[in-house]
């Protein structure tokens, strides 16, 4: 994905230039290696329910319920397995989804908190995902969630995100790839006070919404932007 994408490295020299896929055809497996602008860049993204905070739920454990292939560059894997006559197709990819992503997600979200509280943090009340971040505490599952297996539409940019308050708690929707229409997540950050709430200086163009994310006989909906 960062190769196809070309996203910034202090290693590009040592990027592929090929990259290894698993056919099967004719009864036999054999695999074959295809140049990076000719490999179908895929990442898997993973659906989680609300966080635990949000849904009612007891546990603080963050709840996996899919996962979504999203295409982000280069011929598709169908396109591929019919170039080769094959009746199947593969590739390994590990991921950590209660770890390192899920962390990645609340430090996202802390980040962009951050750009409109202040760094001294002093217009919030509390900072629930900060122990999580810092590995203080094991309840990432209580503050990181997604929403569902709702499938969105894409946006204009690569990445997306949104600023959400509800009775004082302050929330950011992280949408990585949203231009590939990848899954959106929530994180709720912390608290602030009312007042501090009137001072925030929000950054340039964010998306701003007020209330909770809304379940609907589909699955879960979110409140339109206003």
């Amino acid at each position: 994905m960062r190769t196809a994408l070309d996203f910034p490295s202090r290693r590009k020299q040592d990027r592929p230039r090929e990259l290894p896929l698993s056919i099967e055809w004719e009864g036999k497996s054999e695999t074959v290696y295809l140049p990076v602008e000719g490999y179908p860049a895929t990442i898997n993204m993973p659906f989680f329910d609300l966080p635990a905070y949000l849904d009612g739920r007891a546990d603080q454990r963050l709840r996996w319920v899919g996962a979504m292939l999203v295409h982000l560059a280069g011929p598709t894997p169908e396109d591929v397995g019919r170039r080769f006559s094959a009746q199947s197709a593969s590739f390994t990819a590990t991921f950590e989804p209660v770890g390192a992503f899920a962390r990645m997600l609340a430090k996202i979200a802390y980040g962009c908190a951050v750009v409109a509280v202040g760094c001294d943090l002093s217009k919030f009340d509390d900072v629930y995902v900060l122990p999580a971040i810092l590995e203080q505490s094991d309840d990432i599952g209580r503050w990181v969630g997604g929403m569902g297996n709702n499938l969105l539409p894409p946006e204009r940019d690569l990445h997306y995100l949104k600023f959400c308050l509800d009775n004082g708690d302050l929330r950011v929707h992280v949408r990585l790839f949203a231009q590939f229409g990848a899954p959106e997540y929530v994180v709720v950050v912390g608290r602030t006070s009312h007042k501090a709430v009137t001072e925030l200086e929000w950054p340039e163009g964010a998306h701003l919404i007020k209330g909770p994310p809304r379940r609907t006989t589909a699955g879960i909906e979110d409140e339109s932007p206003r």
